[in-house]
């Protein structure tokens, strides 16, 4: 085999896999006794407990059942077991972005019960941040106004 561009990233691809799947024995097993390709398998499907998270922005609560419906199942589809959900306030840098549901407000509360079924149907697992803010809170992040009037933290 001569090792182009696409052969050096399958093998980089395989023994990257074979680094944080199996143990050394493991891949011994799989790549002489069971030569069925299941290293391959599990390149292409990836156990459940080895799928990649990500961070799910509900940006300004801009969200609705449907819109998470779409998300978790897209995220399923592409392979990721975990999501972060952070609920930002405003936009990054300043910008501003209409307001949906407020955080915490019953219809949040509602829409969150559902993205929670949601994804114990498609087996993801969610993780919450419980702050409406980029900066993630603490008492350590002072409010303050701009000349402008858009908001900005500060640090002490």
């Amino acid at each position: 085999m001569s090792l182009n561009r696409r052969n050096f990233i399958k093998i980089s691809g395989f023994a990257g896999l074979s680094t944080s799947v199996f143990s050394p024995g493991e891949l011994l097993f799989h790549s002489k006794v069971n030569g069925s390709g299941e290293l391959a398998r599990y390149f292409i499907q990836p156990p459940d407990h080895t799928r990649a998270a990500c961070y799910w922005w509900w940006f300004n609560g801009l969200v609705n059942k449907k819109g998470i419906q779409r998300d978790l199942t897209e995220f399923k589809n592409k392979g990721i077991g975990g999501v972060l959900l952070v609920n930002s306030a405003d936009g990054l840098g300043g910008a501003r972005i209409p307001q949906g549901v407020k955080l915490f407000s019953d219809e949040w509360k509602e829409l969150f019960r559902f993205a929670m079924k949601e994804a114990k149907r498609l087996n993801i697992e969610v993780g919450i941040n419980l702050s409406s803010g980029w900066c993630m809170g603490g008492p350590w992040i002072q409010p303050g106004i701009r000349e402008d009037g858009i908001y900005k933290a500060h640090w002490r």
